[in-house]
């Protein structure tokens, strides 16, 4: 079974009305997947494993930036890789539900870390 993210065309969807709808300029990092630049405030779900279990992590992010492939946020805490996160996007009509997979954690300054999301799947809300 793969690991890779499925790229649904309402994945596809969402990205274009952001686009669209927010003027993303082009962040130019020269990725696999063509990045944007993409600030917004978003609560997100973080499920941790921790010595007792998994526990999940309500938290108000802001996003840095977002591609086919998944979007990156800046915390100031780690997350653990493989962590699953789910987060809706608000600002679009039928509020899409964003579900990912931690893949990347680093730190910045003081207590900043970009972490990076791989989209798992995205479904609208009914």
């Amino acid at each position: 079974m793969s690991n890779k993210p499925k790229i649904n065309r309402e994945l596809l969807n969402i990205l274009e009305q952001l686009r669209e709808d927010f003027s993303l300029p082009e962040s130019g990092d020269g990725r696999k997947h063509e990045r944007r630049s993409w600030c917004v405030v978003m609560t997100v779900e973080v499920d941790r494993q921790s010595h007792n279990g998994t526990f999940r992590k309500s938290a108000q992010i802001t996003t840095h930036d977002i591609s086919r492939g998944g979007f990156s946020f800046i915390y100031h805490e780690t997350i653990p890789e493989n962590s699953k996160i789910t987060g809706q996007l608000d600002m679009l009509p039928n509020k899409p539900v964003i579900h990912g997979v931690i893949r990347s954690c680093f730190h910045l300054i003081g207590n900043q870390y970009k972490i990076g999301v791989q989209f798992a799947d995205v479904a609208r809300k009914k």
